[in-house]
């Protein structure tokens, strides 16, 4: 029992750093986003353009890379995840351009599938810790959304493109933390519907 507990606490504070990194994704940009577009050139429509982008890229990863981690293994996935976020926001801290911007507000949109495939790792892994477990990791995701957006904030007036790279050293954890936990267990089956993947897609598009 104290080794499953073991286990189990030590398989929590790993998927905490991964949380951390999809609250501070979802909080920094935010209050950073006007300056940076008067920076680089985008108006407030072309803002609420990424955004609308970055939602409809939420809306599609959200139940494919929720499906492939239940095909194809959790942790596989969840690399393929947490690479996609370290990878956009590297991409926007080093050279924010309006092309930039777009391609790596969709690739941090993969924080989405965070939450399920940890899930599915904690409940194959860990099943006795995995309603604790998971109440931890939403009050982690809550706070780290809010210190996000407070280091954002703090930096958005006179240093918003330093603040760009809130969220590099945070993704490079998470990236660290996904190659450190084990393989779920779960067994693999089903098969990708693609048609129904594609008229999701087409259903998100504007």
């Amino acid at each position: 029992m104290t080794n499953a507990i073991s286990r189990g606490r030590g398989l929590i504070a790993v998927m905490i750093l991964i949380v951390v990194c999809s609250g501070v994704v979802q909080g920094y940009l935010t209050p950073l986003l006007p300056v940076v577009g008067a920076h680089v050139g985008i108006g407030g429509v072309g803002q609420n353009n990424l955004y609308l982008l970055s939602q409809i890229a939420f809306t599609v990863l959200t139940p494919l890379l929720s499906r492939w981690g239940d095909m194809w293994g959790h942790r596989r996935l969840l690399l393929v995840a947490v690479t996609m976020v370290a990878t956009g926001s590297l991409l926007i801290a080093a050279r924010p351009t309006p092309a930039t911007l777009a391609v790596g507000m969709v690739l941090q949109s993969a924080v989405v599938g965070f939450f399920p495939l940890l899930a599915g790792i904690l409940r194959s892994r860990s099943p006795e810790h995995g309603r604790i477990g998971m109440s931890v990791l939403v009050g982690a995701l809550l706070l780290s959304i809010g210190a996000g957006g407070f280091v954002a904030g703090t930096l958005s007036d006179e240093h918003a493109l330093a603040g760009l790279w809130t969220a590099v050293p945070f993704a490079a954890l998470a990236v660290a933390a996904a190659i450190a936990l084990p393989t779920s267990t779960a067994p693999r089956a089903g098969r990708f519907n693609l048609p129904a993947a594609l008229l999701l897609t087409c259903g998100a598009s504007p």
